[in-house]
């Protein structure tokens, strides 16, 4: 019964979101065993397999970054904990992976394409990806261009605390004075 109602709860799309629920699990599962959590990524604090990438193409994931590269390793994990991922989007822990716009947010203020995307083609991927290809590209088949995200910040650059307006601000704020 319990599993009955938070299918309910998850809304329209509840095939896909009762997907999420799996995925999400099973990936963050995979990138938190003990041999990625204690060796390639010790640092990671959530994973997210968002509605945007149907909840198995697109995967974010948050970490705790202490050395440089450790992005990169996080986005590799999270690849091959499911062969049907094909973009991982890596961020500093202070960034919530559920709001896709702080997400998007930590790309336009962190990442330099010429520094942290990685393209690895040719990847086993996913039939069910409508963009999955063959050996040779015309046919369809089981393999992907797979792409990694790096938008934590530079250990070794300062970055400015994100600018928030103070909670007096958003307490004299009566919506009531701005709707007919």
């Amino acid at each position: 019964m319990k599993l009955l109602i938070t299918v309910a709860s998850l809304g329209t799309n509840s095939s896909i979101n009762l997907g999420k629920l799996c995925q999400s699990d099973y990936v963050s599962g995979r990138i938190n065993d003990s041999f990625c959590k204690l060796v390639l990524v010790p640092t990671v604090t959530g994973v997210y397999l968002p509605v945007s990438g149907s909840c198995r193409f697109t995967t974010y994931v948050a970490i705790k970054k202490r050395v440089q590269g450790e992005g990169k390793s996080a986005g590799m994990a999270a690849l091959t904990a499911n062969p049907g991922i094909k973009i991982a989007i890596v961020v500093d822990s202070d960034i919530d992976i559920y709001d896709e716009q702080r997400v998007l947010w930590a790309i336009a203020t962190t990442f330099e394409a010429d520094r942290d995307l990685t393209i690895i083609p040719n990847a086993m991927g996913s039939h069910l990806n409508p963009s999955a290809y063959g050996e040779v590209r015309a046919e369809s088949g089981p393999m992907n261009t797979k792409v990694i995200i790096d938008a934590t910040r530079p250990v070794s650059l300062q970055f400015e605390n994100r600018i928030s307006h103070p909670q007096a601000v958003w307490d004299r704020i009566r919506l009531k004075d701005y709707l007919d």
